[in-house]
């Protein structure tokens, strides 16, 4: 009875923050939607555009430019806004991005309006129009996506794995139904869209600057730009999975596949992600190495188990992707809020990575199998055989306790217990909630750095007895009687920060 009990309760409490975050963040998730539907529908209009040139001859480099041509736009804008960060310190203006996405996206919907009506005659004209489309739509979409990581990074990892499993629901039925309506409600629903995420992203754009209480800028204890670091086990962990997916989307380039099962997919990982924030303590390392990852690889053991291509295995593989993805979209919420990252580093960097690993990975898909649609053929398997290792042997060696700790290679540690961002954000924590003064916190900063009373009193330049008295009223409020205590205190809020 205990346990249901407890079920009970688990479950009540997800489902009411659910509802509050649908209602109190409606603007910012069905931002999300958009980021995510934006692009499918382009995509499912480029493939039906390809439908009715059946039979003209249209060469494979067209193909590949209509379908990947977004996501070469978009990942280059993504790492173009990482790299002005990096090295000059660049940010995006306040205000800035709301008009910009409604503009870009309504004009790379026209524009892919014209595209479907032109046909092949002038392939000259029609390549210039894709081009110009997919800019565009890469341009308003790498904006949107910032906009998005910007506010995920305020609120937090809780609400925005809620958020993305929310939007992620929204989107796929709302996919769903658009894959069987006619051309040209889809190529409405485009401009849609975009008007849509005009009044969506002022009122996102509106609650950041509330919650910054005001402020023109990002918050001053945001790390430098000339200090951040490439986090390189986050990286490589973004061009495995996604470059897998890529790989196994030119697998199943054909038929109904994607809209029969690939959308019911990203449903189910969004309602086991549910489940996992019900049940479990929501560890990122575990739940993305040794769930996300190795149902992937299940979904794809499954195909060669069968010796078909089956629709079982490919919705299982689709889940494990997209369960990875919304994790991932955590991660970074949680990077930013833990390590005082600023999210257009952050956000910009790693998604367009990811972005540009799943355009590579389907291209050496079709490389590997050397035509532009696959045939259930023995280059398929071996394609399927290949990714699977990959994700197997990947899961073993980026699945690594130290990653919490290291930031997935984001930031160099102090010990093997802690790092100096996170001690810096658990130390802010604590003090709130102790009730510090603005001296008080200071040296508690430098108490959990390991540093001495007399270290301390020569840093601040002040005399030992002050540094004492401080000290003493530091315990009292903690409740603690040594040094020790609070390095244990330390210790329980990283353990705290690193679940959600």
């Amino acid at each position: 009875m205990q346990d249901g009990g407890r079920t009970k309760t688990r479950v009540g409490r997800l489902a009411r923050s659910i509802a509050e975050t649908a209602a109190e963040d409606t603007a910012l998730w069905v931002s999300f939607c958009v980021f995510w539907l934006w692009p499918w529908l382009l995509s499912n209009s480029a493939a039906r555009f390809q439908e009715s040139l059946a039979g003209q001859g249209v060469p494979l480099f067209f193909v590949l430019f209509d379908r990947l041509s977004l996501f070469a736009f978009l990942g280059s804008t993504l790492l173009a806004f990482a790299v002005a960060y990096r090295l000059h310190g660049k940010r995006i203006p306040r205000g800035f991005s709301p008009y910009v996405v409604s503009t870009s996206l309504a004009l790379a919907s026209f524009l892919a309006l014209a595209v479907f009506q032109i046909g092949f005659d002038d392939p000259v004209v029609l390549i210039g129009l894709v081009a110009a489309r997919s800019l565009f739509g890469g341009i308003g979409i790498a904006l949107l996506c910032l906009e998005c990581g910007m506010s995920f990074g305020m609120i937090g990892a809780h609400k925005t794995l809620l958020c993305g499993a929310i939007a992620t629901v929204a989107s796929a039925a709302a996919a769903f139904v658009l894959a069987s309506a006619p051309v040209l409600v889809s190529q409405i629903a485009l401009v849609l869209l975009a008007v849509v995420c005009a009044f969506s992203l002022r009122a996102v754009s509106r609650k950041r600057a509330a919650l910054e209480g005001g402020a023109m800028s990002e918050s001053s204890s945001v790390v430098s730009a000339d200090s951040v670091r490439i986090p390189w086990k986050l990286t490589i962990t973004t061009i495995v999975w996604t470059g897998s997916f890529g790989a196994v989307s030119a697998v199943f380039e054909f038929g109904s596949y994607w809209s029969d099962y690939g959308l019911a997919s990203y449903a189910c990982a969004a309602f086991g992600l549910l489940a996992c924030m019900a049940y479990l303590k929501v560890n990122f390392n575990d739940l993305i190495y040794k769930a996300g990852f190795l149902v992937a690889a299940a979904g794809l053991a499954l195909m060669l188990y069968s010796g078909t291509l089956s629709p079982e295995g490919y919705m299982l593989f689709v889940a494990g992707y997209r369960f990875i993805e919304l994790l991932v979209w955590g991660l970074y919420a949680h990077l930013i809020r833990t390590r005082s990252l600023s999210p257009l580093w952050t956000v910009s960097l790693n998604v367009g990575v990811w972005t540009l690993g799943r355009f590579f990975g389907y291209l050496a898909g079709y490389a590997v199998l050397g035509r532009p649609v696959a045939a259930f053929g023995e280059e398929a398997f071996a394609l399927v055989l290949s990714v699977e290792l990959l994700l197997l042997v990947s899961a073993l060696f980026l699945s690594n306790r130290n990653n919490f700790v290291e930031g997935w290679g984001m930031e160099r540690v102090i010990d093997r217990h802690r790092s100096e961002r996170q001690i810096a954000y658990c130390c802010d924590r604590i003090a709130s909630q102790c009730d510090l003064t603005l001296k008080e916190r200071e040296i508690l900063a430098y108490l959990a750095k390991g540093m001495s009373r007399t270290e301390i009193s020569d840093e601040l330049v002040v005399s030992p007895e002050t540094t004492k008295t401080h000290v003493r009223h530091i315990y009292r409020k903690l409740g603690v009687g040594s040094r020790e205590e609070i390095l244990d205190m330390i210790d329980e809020e990283i353990a705290l920060s690193n679940d959600c």
